[in-house]
């Protein structure tokens, strides 16, 4: 986890594999095993990708898959995402952390989904028009 020697693909795996319950067991385990918050040591990787793997991390994602609210999937596809993204010059990364955070995830796929109707670009090849590095790798793993 520290410094160069951060393995950021296996830090993305296990983050976006987890369960809210299972994030919190692991960072229940994690302090006791380093002495320290898994939350501070990612605080090492470098800005938006840190603040996106804070988030999830904190497992406060909504994994509630029972109701399905349209108008908030329109919302996040052609407001928060679209609107705020390729539409307009430089993109609200925060907006889209934020999303990528909360949502279920058949909630994030309906987005993906509906996403499509309002962009030319389909949400991959969005996230890789307005953002590189890791924080591209992290964001296209959670709209797959």
């Amino acid at each position: 986890m520290k410094g160069l020697g951060m393995d950021e693909d296996s830090l993305i795996e296990i983050i976006f594999s987890r369960t809210n319950s299972e994030l919190n067991a692991v960072n229940k385990v994690y302090k006791e095993m380093y002495k320290t918050d898994l939350e501070k040591d990612i605080s090492d990787t470098p800005g938006d990708f840190r603040k996106l793997m804070v988030a999830l991390a904190k497992g406060k994602r909504n994994e509630d898959c029972s109701v399905v609210d349209y108008e908030l999937i329109d919302q996040d596809a052609r407001v928060d995402l679209y609107d705020t993204g390729v539409k307009r010059k430089g993109t609200d990364v925060a907006k889209c952390i934020n999303i990528m955070c909360e949502r279920s995830h058949p909630h994030l796929q309906k987005v993906f989904e509906r996403y499509k109707s309002h962009s030319p670009y389909d949400m991959q090849e969005s996230i890789k028009k307005e953002v590189k590095g890791d924080l591209e790798c992290a964001l296209c793993n959670l709209g797959k």
